[in-house]
C-alpha cells in the first residue's frame, strides 16, 4: 500500500493507522503535483510478516530514502516514457517544465 501527501501531518496520519492495522507499505511526503519534489518518506512494517527478520510480528516503521522509494522510482520511469514519446520540440525543456521560444504577445482589446 502507498500513500503520499503534501502535508506532514497527513503522512503521520497515514504513518500511524498503517502501523495500527499492520498494513506494509510506504507513506511519501512530496508534492505529488511535482513528482520530482521529496521531504522525507517512511517505510511501515516491511518485515512484519518475515520470519526470518528481528521485526517478525512487531509494528515498526523505517525512514526512507528517495532513491529506495517505489512511489519516487514509479514516477522517474513515467517521467522518462512521457518524455520518449514525446516528438522532439523545443516546448519541453530538460526539466519537463513547459516553455516556448516563439513568445508573441496578446491583447484583449
Amino acid at each position: 500500500m502507498f500513500a503520499e501527501d503534501v502535508d506532514r501531518t497527513c503522512c503521520m496520519m497515514s504513518v500511524c493507522n498503517f502501523l495500527m492495522h499492520g498494513v506494509v507499505g510506504e507513506v511519501v511526503w512530496h508534492n505529488s503535483l511535482d513528482p520530482g519534489s521529496w521531504f522525507s518518506g517512511w517505510r511501515v512494517n516491511r518485515n512484519l510478516n518475515n520470519p526470518l527478520h528481528r521485526h517478525y510480528g512487531c509494528p515498526h516503521v523505517e525512514t526512507l530514502q528517495k532513491e529506495d522509494s517505489f512511489v519516487f522510482q514509479h514516477w522517474e520511469a513515467r517521467k522518462k516514457e512521457v518524455e520518449k514519446n514525446l516528438p522532439n520540440s523545443d516546448v519541453f525543456n530538460i526539466e519537463g517544465n513547459m516553455f516556448s521560444t516563439n513568445i508573441m504577445e496578446l491583447t484583449l482589446f
